[in-house]
């Protein structure tokens, strides 16, 4: 089973490997650039992201020592439920400062790659908000023990994605 969670990841991951490049190689073309900084607020809500992790990870050893993970879960859960409220957020601003997906292959590459991630942060927020508000059930056929492990592998993956986006997003400006 965790294997097969492994497995599911290789084309989140290709994906965003071919977002990346495409943008990386894009953005030699010529005036591909304006010289707009990314929403300072992108690296709260990566901290919030990264925070949310940390507390999963506590929520889970705290169920492997047969305690109750349901409120270092529903905490992991309400950071990252503020992490997309926060990427919107930072959507709102950069829209505002006049940078919109048609103004340059930087912007476009933003909304993108930030709103493609998004897309699957919510997918994990619903097994994160399972585990949640369900922490001893059975889900999906499993035990509360190999569901955390095997939402914790996804929710990691996408924190460790999002730093990697994050800092070519940054870099390549």
């Amino acid at each position: 089973m965790v294997f097969g969670v492994w497995l599911a990841l290789v084309p989140i991951l290709v994906l965003f490997l071919t977002l990346a490049v495409a943008y990386l190689l894009r953005q030699r073309g010529p005036s591909s650039t304006l010289a707009t900084p990314l929403p300072r607020l992108l690296w709260f809500n990566t901290v919030l992201l990264l925070g949310s992790s940390l507390v999963l990870e506590r929520g889970r050893a705290v169920l492997r020592q047969q305690g109750d993970p349901q409120r270092w879960t529903m905490v992991s859960f309400v950071m990252g439920s503020l992490f997309v409220l926060g990427q919107a957020v930072a959507w709102v601003l950069w829209w505002q400062r006049g940078m919109r997906p048609e103004t340059t292959v930087h912007s476009a590459f933003f909304y993108i790659l930030t709103g493609t991630h998004a897309v699957h942060v919510l997918g994990g927020l619903l097994f994160l908000g399972s585990a949640a508000f369900w922490p001893h059930r059975r889900l999906l056929g499993m035990g509360p023990a190999l569901f955390a492990r095997l939402t914790a592998i996804y929710w990691h993956f996408l924190a460790v994605l999002w730093i990697g986006l994050l800092l070519i997003l940054e870099l390549a400006t």
